[in-house]
């Protein structure tokens, strides 16, 4: 989402200079971007957002002062402000920060989806009036280049004929957000049942390697498979395989986003919270939102498995029916 920012901006003012600081999870995406001039990417997985913070100021000060920072997040930890403070800009513009004095500039707070967020942001920049996020294209945005994307392409042309490859991503960003294991072994063997004839592909996750093959393994079914990708799994190397795939399921994370990039169709798991879906919600033209139960208690955490499938099998017959239809005019 940030690079419908990036990419607005360079267009209608070649002559700013763009510097994106990000952590190495991202470092493919922006690196590849024509429209970022600078990227400063420190550390590695392994390393504390608090070593990796300070890390990044160091080389931050190394550039001269910047005229502008962009921060779109809703809210911000205290970590997060008093680095953003120590950038010392002239200026900050921030989503709905008016009661922070650092943010001098500001989207408006009506504004929720963080792709209009962005958007919104260039518009404050450039002067431009740009579209809604409703009405965006694929070449709206920066993609990673990816080197393996040749093998994975091999790779596929190996796998057995099937009505349609579904891409499967179990895990979100947080528990509540992935699958549990015998969960995530219920959903696969009830989706083999319904439609025998799809092609399973398992992301493997990072973190979840082991979790991803050995639920391939004890299913032991051909139409289930894991990508044989590096470890671990690039940000390049999923474009290609959402690219390549019929269907993506996904809880509401960041393959949400990359479907939403690449206007493929998608289902997504969210949970029962309005705020959060209306910043996060996909963007593609073929999709469907489903919803886990509301909460018996106002802080009760409902797991991610907890929806209707019912509702499930209609949107993949229903999507898997109009993406068909779709390529079928293309």
């Amino acid at each position: 989402m940030t690079t419908l920012f990036l990419k607005t901006v360079k267009a209608h003012r070649p002559d700013i200079e763009i510097t994106v600081a990000s952590g190495p999870q991202t470092a493919s995406l922006f690196s590849d971007c024509d429209s970022v001039d600078n990227f400063i990417s420190v550390g590695n997985r392994t390393m504390s957002p608090k070593t990796r913070m300070k890390v990044l100021i160091e080389e931050i000060r190394k550039k001269e002062r910047f005229d502008l920072v962009a921060d779109m997040r809703t809210r911000l930890d205290v970590r997060t402000f008093s680095f953003l403070r120590k950038i010392n800009a002239r200026h900050y513009l921030g989503h709905a920060k008016n009661n922070y004095t650092l943010f001098d500039l500001n989207v408006s707070p009506e504004v929720q989806h963080t792709s209009e967020r962005w958007l919104a942001a260039s518009q404050i920049i450039t002067g431009q009036i740009e579209q809604s996020s409703k009405c965006l294209t694929p070449q709206d945005f920066c993609f990673p280049a990816n080197a393996k994307e040749h093998e994975i392409n091999q790779w596929q042309e190996t796998l057995p004929p099937s009505r349609a490859r579904i891409l499967f991503n179990l895990y979100g960003s947080s528990p509540h957000r992935s699958f549990q294991y015998p969960e995530a072994l219920k959903l696969l063997r009830l989706w083999l049942e319904k439609f025998p004839d799809d092609l399973l592909q398992l992301l493997p996750i990072p973190g979840h390697e082991r979790e991803v093959k050995r639920l391939a393994a004890e299913i032991n079914d051909k139409q289930v498979v894991v990508a044989p990708l590096p470890s671990p799994l690039s940000l390049p190397a999923s474009f290609t395989l959402t690219r390549r795939a019929d269907l993506i399921f996904t809880p509401d994370t960041g393959m949400v986003h990359i479907a939403s990039s690449l206007n493929a169709p998608v289902i997504a798991i969210y949970d029962d919270n309005p705020q959060n879906f209306s910043e996060w919600k996909p963007l593609s033209d073929l999709q469907t939102v489903i919803f886990t139960r509301p909460p018996i208690a106002p802080h009760e955490r409902v797991s991610i498995h907890e929806f209707d499938y019912a509702e499930m099998w209609t949107a993949v017959e229903n999507l898997l029916a109009q993406h068909g239809s779709s390529r079928t005019s293309l």
